[in-house]
């Protein structure tokens, strides 16, 4: 934390502290129109040549848009675009180097619906050779927040951002008509709270077993659901599906 630092409050426990002192607070990059191509274009023939991951790893990178966050919060680039990158190879590198996504940032979404979204291995291609790795990069919608491990860790930060309390107070910072924005700089200024990190580790590992569970339970059901219909014969289902005005000749 750097020693000009503008802590509100601090305990032996905790400690309050704006997002600009502990965390860089960076926006994304907005490649241009011209360059997107669709995830479609990768393994199909483009001018007799093949396009594999690998022939597209030097020159383009992936671009993670506002929706390409599941449910839980993780990025999910699956159906992420391509952008495909200068042909100067210091500008391309430059790209590359000051926007590359890493495992130690949060997304938030500064446009539209509110967002926040956490990379894992998955997000990352850590599941594919580095040979294939394409770089992934996010758009100028999104901030992106690096906190400093020794101060906060990504998972909690994240954890704090989806947080009810949170969101209310960064919604509040919101302004334009049309289509409203969270100001970069207002953001900054965000104070949060950055507990002791024996605390954080045990917030964030609570949070995760909850997650486990409720996606357990989903399933639970649904898999209940389906055996339940299995059970129920077809005339009975379609039976069922009739409304007492329609059943009315039957009485």
């Amino acid at each position: 934390m750097s020693a000009d630092t503008h802590s509100i409050y601090s305990t032996g426990y905790y400690e309050v502290h704006p997002l600009h002192d502990f965390a860089k607070v960076r926006l994304g990059w907005t490649p241009p129109p011209a360059s997107i191509i669709e995830r479609a274009a990768i393994g199909h023939t483009a001018g007799g040549t093949t396009r594999t991951p690998k022939d597209l790893r030097p020159r383009f990178v992936q671009v993670v848009r506002a929706t390409d966050v599941d449910a839980r919060g993780y990025v999910d680039c699956t159906q992420a675009p391509l952008a495909q990158l200068p042909e100067n190879p210091a500008a391309s590198e430059a790209i590359v180097t000051e926007h590359s996504l890493t495992p130690n940032s949060v997304l938030l979404c500064l446009r539209g619906v509110y967002r926040v979204g956490l990379l894992n291995e998955h997000s990352l291609g850590s599941h594919t050779p580095h040979a294939f790795r394409i770089p992934l990069v996010a758009t100028s919608t999104w901030a992106v927040i690096t906190p400093d491990p020794q101060v906060m860790s990504v998972q909690y930060l994240a954890w704090d951002l989806m947080r009810k309390h949170t969101r209310l107070r960064i919604e509040h910072m919101r302004t334009g008509t049309s289509v409203s924005f969270i100001p970069v700089l207002d953001l900054k200024r965000l104070t949060l709270v950055i507990p002791h990190r024996t605390l954080q580790d045990a917030i964030t590992n609570a949070s995760r077993l909850v997650d486990e569970v409720e996606s357990l339970e989903r399933h639970r059901i649904e898999t209940l659901r389906s055996s339940l219909a299995a059970l129920i014969p077809s005339p009975c289902r379609n039976r069922s599906q009739h409304s007492p005005k329609n059943n009315e000749h039957l009485r």
